[in-house]
């Protein structure tokens, strides 16, 4: 696995791509990739429904499905943050 120092002299690993820092274990990644992209699936997924069936939908639909995409871009952001800073992630 290649190996690079960040600013602040930590030595952060590359997985699959994405740098983490040393000590986070690859299965651990892995889970977080996956529900990194579980998010982005849900947010691709009801975004498009959105454009696509816009008025079939009622507004009632629409506020929850906004909401969704809301909770899922918030969570993925936080996933995000947390590997970034090397603080152990919810898994």
């Amino acid at each position: 696995m290649p190996q690079v120092n960040d600013d602040a002299g930590r030595r952060l690993v590359l997985v699959g791509g994405v740098a983490v820092y040393q000590g986070t274990d690859e299965a651990t990644t892995a889970v977080v990739a996956h529900q990194l992209l579980t998010s982005l699936a849900v947010i691709a997924g009801t975004s498009a429904v959105l454009r696509d069936r816009w008025q079939d939908i009622s507004d009632d639909d629409r506020e929850n499905m906004f909401r969704k995409l809301e909770i899922c871009a918030v969570e993925a952001a936080q996933r995000l943050k947390d590997l970034a800073r090397g603080c152990p992630t919810r898994v």
